[in-house]
C-alpha cells in the first residue's frame, strides 16, 4: 500500500525500526490483540503496519487506548499509548500512536506454571506454510505454556497462541522450545509442543496469573493438592 508520507528514520525510546509488536485494546467489550511491525517513527507518533487489512482495527478512533509490546531477549518492552489516526486509503492496515513515554520492561520467564487444560488456537508461518490448528493446554503461565498439537512444528518456529474461553482469554506471540513425541505409555497420546512467550501484553500476562492464582485456591480449597 502507498502511503504519501514519509517517516523519520530512529527510534521511540527502545522501540526500533522493524519492531514486531502486538497491540492490544477494548473493543465492544472484548480484549483485541493485532501483530504488526514498526514501521516509522515521527516525532510524536508510532507508525505501525498490519500485514493485511483487519476490520477490527479500522473500527478504532483517535483517542482509543492502545498496550503495545515488542520481546526483547527473555523479556518485553511494554508501553501505554493511544490511537491516533489512520495512514492511507485504506483504514484497518497502517496506523499512527502517539509517541509512548515510559517504557516498561516485562519478565517472560520464572512464572508459576499450572496444569490445566484449556482449549487453544494456533498460528504458524513455517517453512513457507500457513498453519493453523486448534489444540489444548498441558500447563501454562505468564511467560509460557506446554499444549497438545497435530501441527508440524519444529524447534524454533514462531507462532500465535489465543486462549478464549469464559475463564480466561489472552493471546501471545511464542517461541517452539522443546517438542515431545507421542508416548502412550507416558500418557501423550499427542505430541506436545512447548513455547516461550516471546511477545504478550501485560494485560493478558495479568489475566494468566489471576486464572492461575484463583484455579489453585479453588483446587485447594476442594482438597486437590495437584497444581
Amino acid at each position: 500500500m502507498a502511503v504519501n508520507e514519509t517517516p523519520d528514520e530512529g527510534t521511540v525510546d527502545d522501540f526500533r525500526l522493524q519492531d514486531e509488536v502486538r497491540v492490544g485494546t477494548r473493543l465492544d467489550g472484548r480484549n483485541v490483540t493485532f501483530r504488526g511491525v514498526v514501521i516509522g517513527v515521527q516525532a510524536l507518533e508510532l507508525w505501525i503496519g498490519l500485514p493485511h487489512v483487519d476490520e477490527k482495527l479500522a473500527a478504532c478512533e483517535p483517542g482509543q487506548p492502545l498496550s503495545v509490546a515488542t520481546p526483547r531477549g527473555d523479556k518485553a518492552l511494554v508501553v501505554d499509548t493511544t490511537f491516533t489516526r489512520h495512514i492511507g486509503p485504506r483504514r484497518g492496515r497502517i496506523f499512527a500512536t502517539t509517541r509512548p513515554g515510559e517504557v516498561r520492561e516485562t519478565q517472560l520467564r520464572a512464572y508459576v506454571r499450572l496444569e490445566t487444560v484449556l482449549p487453544i488456537e494456533i498460528s504458524a508461518s513455517a517453512r513457507g506454510k500457513l498453519l493453523a490448528g486448534v489444540g489444548q493446554t498441558v500447563d501454562i503461565s505468564a511467560g509460557g505454556a506446554c499444549f497438545e498439537s497435530n501441527l508440524a512444528l519444529q524447534l524454533g518456529d514462531r507462532l500465535t497462541i489465543k486462549v478464549d474461553t469464559s475463564v480466561l482469554e489472552a493471546a501471545a506471540d511464542a517461541e517452539v522450545v522443546r517438542i515431545d513425541a507421542p508416548d502412550r505409555r507416558q500418557g501423550r497420546p499427542v505430541q506436545w509442543i512447548a513455547v516461550r512467550f516471546t511477545s504478550i501484553l501485560e494485560a493478558d500476562q495479568d489475566r494468566i496469573t489471576r486464572y492461575i492464582y484463583y484455579e489453585t485456591r479453588w483446587r485447594l480449597t476442594h482438597g486437590q493438592t495437584s497444581v
